[in-house]
């Protein structure tokens, strides 16, 4: 008969265990930076799809302003704001009196829509768009064709056409939106 010798398990070296370790370790390493990548990845798409809804927002926004203005309404360009009175009824206004006036404009580095009362006082004040490099309003005179980025309608009436550039830091690609008062002279007149 055989005898056989059994040997007592020596286990893992001190070198086997810190190479497993460190295998373990740059592995683990690789994955949270792949998840990492993907969050962040992720996030910059939703913040670049939610400013594209906030530039919607204010075109959809300056169109109603813009369509429901009278002839004899009034609109002021200053490079980077837009004034409109009178503007359109709205429930919530109700509570606090009637707006009269609505100034789109940049204060720091964001986009506002400031609603003014009869009396001149502030009713509200909503930022529309963050991190806003570049806003310019410019009007185009129906006569001459020129475009300018000042525009008084009680001394030259209505523009034919207005005109927004915008550049945001985390949006879309830089955009000229252009709007045409209803009640403002064709512009195909001034041809």
């Amino acid at each position: 008969m055989k005898s056989t010798v059994v040997r007592p398990f020596r286990g893992f070296t001190l070198l086997e265990t810190l190479l497993a370790l460190a295998l373990l370790l740059s592995l683990m390493t690789g994955i949270y930076g792949i998840a990492a990548g993907s969050f962040d990845l992720a996030r910059s798409s939703t913040d670049r799809r939610l400013e594209e809804m906030r530039v919607t927002h204010l075109n959809l926004l300056v169109r109603r302003l813009l369509s429901e203005l009278p002839p004899e309404g009034q609109l002021i360009i200053d490079k980077n704001s837009l004034r409109l009175s009178p503007v359109p009824p709205a429930l919530h206004w109700k509570a606090l009196g009637d707006a009269v006036a609505v100034e789109l404009g940049v204060q720091g580095t964001s986009l506002h829509a400031v609603w003014f009362g009869g009396d001149g006082a502030v009713l509200g004040d909503v930022p529309l768009l963050r991190g806003v490099d570049v806003l310019v309003w410019e009007a185009r005179d129906a006569q001459t064709g020129n475009w300018g980025d000042h525009w008084e309608s009680e001394t030259r009436g209505l523009p034919s056409l207005l005109a927004l550039r915008l550049e945001t830091r985390s949006g879309p690609a830089p955009e000229r939106l252009v709007y045409q008062p209803t009640s403002a002279p064709s512009h195909a007149a001034a041809r």
